[in-house]
């Protein structure tokens, strides 16, 4: 009995070029969390972030707990410590994400 193999070239994904990653306020969320965008121009993520103002009130300040080193690490990962970066360098180690 022969057996006959057909094989497809392998193929890799699309490589993800290292762009910068901007914070900003989501404008998705009634809280306008904060959210990390990838963005090839920098400069145009920070204009458009200028051109939006979202009024805080102060009564509703929320603090976030989080370590010197959680923030180093998060920006070694993922190039940034704001809040969700930190909840998924948390959610990594299998620890309590941040109310945010």
């Amino acid at each position: 009995m022969s057996m006959v193999m057909t094989t497809q070239p392998v193929q890799a994904n699309e490589v993800i070029q290292q762009d910068s990653l901007a914070c900003m306020r989501s404008p998705h969320s009634a809280q306008h969390n904060f959210v990390c965008e990838r963005s090839k121009n920098p400069s145009a993520v920070a204009a458009a972030n200028q051109e939006t103002t979202v009024e805080i009130a102060p009564d509703r300040v929320t603090e976030l707990n989080f370590t010197d080193e959680e923030s180093d690490t998060a920006i070694a990962l993922f190039g940034c410590d704001c809040p969700s970066c930190l909840n998924s360098l948390r959610q990594m180690r299998g620890m309590t994400q941040m109310a945010v």
